[in-house]
């Protein structure tokens, strides 16, 4: 509770500065084009995420919900995001179940 007030007031607080800051002329704020691809892969990952953890367990959903959000960059490759995915899977599996001992399965099938 306390770090979701905090990261509001943060949040806040970089909004501010934004808006307070004047633009150059010239400057924009946003982009010629939409980026409607990062867009997607970002908002899919946490939906994969919740997908892959209800029937695949802990490794799958984390490993596709960094997959599919890495692809949203650009410049990212499928192996270049598979490295990222696997190396945050590897690490976020053993904090969240060894270490902090989540109650959610590494590999389940189904239901």
């Amino acid at each position: 509770f306390m770090l979701g007030i905090i990261m509001m007031f943060v949040g806040t607080l970089i909004f501010i500065s934004g808006v307070m800051t004047p633009l150059e002329e010239g400057e924009r704020i946003l982009p010629e084009s939409m980026e409607w691809r990062g867009w997607a892969c970002i908002l899919a990952g946490p939906l994969m995420f919740i997908l892959f953890g209800v029937y695949f367990g802990m490794v799958a959903a984390t490993f596709m919900c960094v997959f599919v959000s890495a692809l949203g960059d650009r410049t990212a490759t499928l192996r270049g995001s598979a490295g990222l995915a696997a190396g945050i899977t590897i690490a976020g599996c053993f904090l969240f179940s060894y270490v902090l001992k989540v109650p959610f399965p590494l590999f389940r099938w189904g239901f």
